[in-house]
């Protein structure tokens, strides 16, 4: 019989940047985790026994199993937010940009799907403090992004941020309305198919994205009474 692979075993974690490293290790075994079990197996024992914590000093890094998933939920954004930025270029069409934010949101669905469940459950089961903390930083990040979106689409100030929380929730909503993973294609008549991929994520997003981008942009240039 094999022999189990060996977890890290870590001594106590007692300056400043040793306790950042391990918060970061937990987060990189945590990340490898979700991908591997899905959301709604994951949890703390596992969680400990993948990094070779006890499951007090686990919890000494974060509260909960909500906590994590948040803090993960950071680091999967920024690492998002990096990628949108690579592929932005001033003076980019519409559609340019439509394709840009859909390649890069779906590209990971562990990032995606905990956007879905941040509002509805993990914002639900976290301290008001962790609550807080991660809602000023969405609101900095999205700043600087829509920022960067407004120079390259010629946006009014703040409609790069409009563009960022309407695009998203159109994805997501699309995404939880029209999608049906308990019922897979295979085996399902043609016809049924043909008419269900009308309403696939990405069509939906493709088809009203433009719209949702040109009502921010008359918006801005619509005076106010």
């Amino acid at each position: 019989m094999p022999e189990a692979e060996a977890r890290p075993q870590y001594q106590r974690a007692r300056r400043d940047a040793e306790k950042s490293e391990r918060r970061r290790a937990i987060l990189v075994a945590a990340e490898g985790l979700l991908r591997a079990v899905g959301f709604d197996a994951f949890s703390m024992g596992q969680l400990a026994r993948e990094t070779g914590l006890g499951r007090s000093t686990l919890y000494t890094y974060f509260a909960s199993r909500e906590e994590v998933l948040l803090a993960l939920y950071v680091v999967l954004r920024d690492r998002w937010g990096r990628t949108i930025a690579q592929g932005l270029v001033e003076g980019m069409s519409d559609s340019a940009f439509v394709e840009l934010y859909l390649t890069s949101m779906t590209a990971d669905p562990v990032h995606l799907e905990l956007r879905a469940r941040l509002v509805t459950f993990i914002d639900q089961n976290v301290s008001r403090e962790r609550y807080v903390e991660s809602k000023r930083q969405m609101r900095d990040g999205l700043a600087i992004a829509g920022a960067r979106i407004e120079a390259c689409l010629d946006l009014a100030p703040g409609g790069g941020t409009a563009v960022l929380t309407s695009f998203a929730a159109l994805l997501i909503g699309a995404g939880m309305l029209f999608s049906d993973p308990d019922q897979p294609d295979d085996g399902l008549p043609e016809d049924v198919v043909e008419w269900r991929n009308q309403f696939s994520r990405e069509v939906v997003f493709r088809a009203h994205a433009p719209d949702l981008l040109a009502g921010i942009r008359e918006r801005a240039a619509t005076p106010r009474h």
